[in-house]
């Protein structure tokens, strides 16, 4: 007997699948090769299939001819209610509510009844489908975004985000400043000597091969009279700048200075090419914080 009953426990778990639950993936014995894999299902579509087995707390589980048996939840006391409506073996037609991922969630297919009809008798709903737990879920909160929960409430933040000042300064804008100098200074320096660059510009007489990006900048030390001041040189490269563009400017800045003169009013200069660059970023970078603002002060809960 006791021979008996260890060869018994040795078969026995061999032929019983341990990871088996309903509306897991078919295999093994379970799979057939005419079956239709999740992506030909759709939510809305009313198939047609068999009821293979019931659960008390997880509802009804219908085959329709798909690797994953489609899901009804139903739990509690309204089985009470339909436990002569429906049971294992008949055949009913079921409407696809959902499609999730087999990977997180438990029942990929959600349905609902539609023959016979015995929606309108389920008052126990779910309030979110099962999905699986892994060791490696550490986040919570994308384990209940990716399990279609609500957001977790947040505290309220210390600070008052309504009157935080918000950020203007993007990060281009350094980099334009010191395209900006680097170009007006080349131009001053060709105003300067004009019989030098008379039939050359600047950047044809500057060996670009020998410029170092990794130390583009370098800090140093000035005196001013007595005092010792930090100081920090910019190294630019001359093809990154746009001196035909800055060239046109400063003609046409000269070309209205003297019609100023002429006409006896003193010209001011407005604002130049790169000071518009420079504001047009600055307003995508406010936008930018101001929408990320609005987000946060509408995803806190308190």
């Amino acid at each position: 007997m006791i021979a008996l009953n260890v060869s018994q426990l040795v078969f026995t778990p061999s032929n019983f699948d341990q990871d088996y639950y309903p509306g897991r993936r078919k295999r093994g014995k379970d799979y057939r090769e005419d079956m239709l894999e999740l992506p030909f299902f759709y939510p809305g579509q009313i198939c047609y299939g068999k009821v293979i087995s019931i659960h008390l707390h997880q509802g009804a589980f219908v085959d329709i001819g798909g690797t994953h048996d489609g899901w009804v939840p139903i739990k509690g006391n309204d089985w009470y209610w339909i436990r002569h409506h429906i049971k294992p073996g008949m055949n009913v037609y079921v409407e696809i509510l959902a499609k999730r991922d087999p990977y997180r969630f438990r029942f990929p297919l959600e349905m609902r009844l539609v023959y016979p009809n015995i929606d309108h008798l389920i008052f126990n709903r779910f309030d979110f489908p099962p999905i699986f737990h892994r060791k490696e879920d550490t986040n919570e909160e994308q384990l209940w975004r990716e399990g279609g929960r609500l957001p977790i409430p947040r505290k309220k933040p210390s600070t008052d985000m309504e009157t935080e000042p918000l950020v203007s300064d993007h990060p281009f804008v350094e980099t334009l400043w010191e395209w900006h100098n680097a170009e007006q200074m080349i131009l001053d320096h060709e105003d300067e000597n004009p019989d030098k660059f008379k039939d050359v510009t600047y950047e044809s007489t500057v060996d670009t091969s020998s410029f170092d990006e990794e130390n583009r900048i370098q800090y140093t030390e000035g005196r001013v009279k007595e005092t010792v001041l930090k100081k920090k040189v910019v190294n630019v490269n001359i093809k990154e700048l746009d001196m035909k563009a800055a060239r046109a400017e400063r003609e046409e800045i000269k070309r209205l200075k003297a019609e100023a003169q002429e006409r006896g009013e003193e010209y001011k200069i407005g604002k130049m090419r790169r000071n518009i660059e420079m504001d047009e970023y600055d307003l995508l970078q406010w936008r930018r914080s101001y929408e990320e603002r609005e987000a946060l002060l509408r995803d806190i809960c308190w």
